[in-house]
């Protein structure tokens, strides 16, 4: 499941929320000693993004932008890559057709343990 940096790019464009969290995580980063690593964060929103597919909340909006209002939240707190992730897969495994084993492969198993509970 790779993602391509034509996928993200369209993604950051097409999605405001997506947007809007990178923004800040890179405002973030070049203002902190402490990094996050923006181009796994992009991949998270990617899978989460194709996962999601076209689910709509009672609102209209499209689901994954709770995930990823999610992410933006727990960035101001636990300013951590493997957080930031979790944060935006956290309703992929119960909503979703991604299964545990996709997410330890494309990221650890950390993160597996941390969307799954």
């Amino acid at each position: 499941m790779e993602a391509k940096s034509d996928d993200i790019e369209k993604l950051a464009i097409d999605c405001r929320y997506s947007k809007r969290l990178i923004d800040k995580l890179l405002s973030k980063n070049s203002k902190s000693q402490i990094k996050v690593d923006c181009d796994k964060i992009s991949k998270a929103l990617y899978i989460a993004c194709k996962y999601h597919n076209n689910q709509r909340r009672a609102t209209g909006e499209l689901y994954f932008s709770h995930s990823i209002e999610v992410a933006y939240i727990v960035a101001d707190y636990l300013f951590k890559t493997d957080i930031i992730i979790a944060a935006i897969l956290h309703d992929c495994i119960e909503d979703t057709e991604l299964m545990k084993e996709t997410i330890a492969k494309e990221f650890n198993n950390k993160i597996t343990d941390y969307v799954a509970d």
